[in-house]
C-alpha cells in the first residue's frame, strides 16, 4: 500500500511539473500509466511530453517502469493469496 500512494504522490508530481491542466486530470493520469492509449481522443499527454526537457522525460519513463512493475507485482500477490486459500479450503476439506 505505501508503495502506491508514493507513485501515487510521483504521479502527481509530474502532473504539476508539466503544468497543463487543460489535458484534465483523469485523462492527465490514464495517460500516463498507459501510454499510446487513444482515450478519450488523441493522446494529447504524449504531445505534452515531447516537449518537455529531456530530464522530465526521463523522469515520465522512469515512472511508467515503475507503474508495469507495481502492476506485476500486485497481480503475482493477489494469484499467490487466491492460491493460498484455495489450498487452506482443500485442506480443510480433506482433513474433515
Amino acid at each position: 500500500m505505501p508503495v502506491a500512494i508514493w507513485l501515487q504522490l510521483k504521479g502527481w508530481q509530474i502532473y504539476h511539473r508539466i503544468g497543463n491542466y487543460s489535458i484534465g486530470v483523469s485523462t492527465f493520469f490514464w495517460q500516463l500509466a498507459r501510454p499510446g492509449l487513444n482515450f478519450p481522443g488523441p493522446n494529447v499527454l504524449e504531445d505534452v511530453i515531447a516537449r518537455q526537457p529531456s530530464e522530465v522525460q526521463a523522469t515520465i519513463l522512469r515512472h511508467r517502469r515503475r507503474l508495469g512493475v507495481f502492476r506485476r507485482v500486485f497481480l503475482g500477490y493477489l494469484v499467490y493469496f487466491v492460491l493460498f486459500l484455495l489450498a487452506v479450503s482443500l485442506g480443510r476439506k480433506l482433513s474433515s
